[in-house]
């Protein structure tokens, strides 16, 4: 490959590297602030509704790790840019 490409893409995957760790970042904040609102709805629901609300952000909350995990991978696997 010419130099100049792969120091092109070199570029562009430290920038999307980047993004995925600001977007992991507010996803973070993101599940904080959803659970700070569980925590606040916890007092006011009956057991099935609690079991429901806390198996739907078990799934979001594993959903946004494993998107977050596939993304930063790929991004740091040296064969993307044709290295490994």
């Amino acid at each position: 490959m010419n130099k100049e490409i792969i120091t092109q893409l070199n570029k562009t995957s430290q920038g999307l590297h980047e993004q995925a760790y600001a977007a992991a970042g507010l996803s973070k904040l993101l599940l904080n602030e959803l659970l700070g609102e569980y925590n606040g709805l916890n007092t006011r629901l009956d057991e099935e509704e609690r079991t429901h609300l806390a198996t739907a952000l078990h799934l979001l909350t594993t959903s946004m790790e494993e998107t977050a995990d596939g993304v930063v991978d790929t991004l740091t696997d040296e064969s993307v840019l044709g290295g490994g």
